[in-house]
């Protein structure tokens, strides 16, 4: 019980109601009451219903290119693909609109990317400016795992460099990171088919179990 006294009268808070005494008067009132409306957060696997129809991704499908292996930035302005020509190996291409409500502007190549071999299935990093990429450029034993950065979206990438402690004779490529960059998850057929591997940046990668559950789409 909380109470407070001045010029001759005391407010006295109790459990469940309030007393006003003045004098020898004393009068109870009940305590406000308060409505809180709380949202309850879906289910996690709540349905989210049907899918709309597919339509092609413009201008992308109209540049002539066979696109595949899409990553997108987490804030949905960057779109990055592998992408090939009638002739000449696959390649990255790159995509920007300004907000979510804009359309996506013309794909031009990643020209500081490109090189012979093929280029594909880039993976955005959880800060945005870092790539990873299986390719098969010069460098590679096989095809490996690259990564470029860059300071920010309007600069352009950095040289690529392999990730070497991933990488292995076989064919190696879709390296996705998880959460805030702590774990990874790839493809490789390094034991003789394609397979998922795990592991911690810096590291080589195991075969992949569950504990992993939070990571970039592959």
């Amino acid at each position: 019980m909380i109470g407070a006294r001045a010029c001759g009268w005391a407010i006295v808070l109790a459990a469940g109601a309030c007393q006003a005494r003045v004098g020898e008067l004393t009068v109870d009132a009940a305590p406000p009451t308060l409505d809180a409306t709380v949202d309850a957060a879906p289910a996690p696997d709540a349905p989210l219903g049907p899918w709309s129809g597919a339509s092609p991704l413009a201008p992308a499908a109209e540049e002539g290119l066979a696109e595949d292996d899409v990553t997108v930035a987490d804030d949905e302005l960057e779109l990055i693909f592998a992408g090939r020509l009638p002739a000449g190996p696959k390649q990255l291409y790159a995509m920007t609109r300004a907000s979510t409500a804009d359309a996506w502007s013309a794909p031009p190549l990643i020209a500081e990317l490109a090189a012979g071999g093929d280029s594909e299935a880039p993976r955005l990093g959880p800060d945005g400016n870092t790539l990873y990429f299986g390719s098969t450029r010069d460098g590679s034993a096989g095809q490996d795992v690259w990564t470029a950065t860059r300071p920010d979206r309007a600069s352009p990438w950095g040289t690529p460099t392999l990730v070497a402690e991933v990488n292995s004779v076989a064919a190696d490529r879709w390296y996705g990171t998880c959460g805030a960059g702590t774990r990874y998850v790839m493809v490789s057929n390094r034991d003789g088919a394609l397979d998922l591997f795990e592991g911690t940046p810096g590291a080589a990668p195991t075969s992949a179990s569950t504990s992993c559950r939070r990571c970039r789409p592959i």
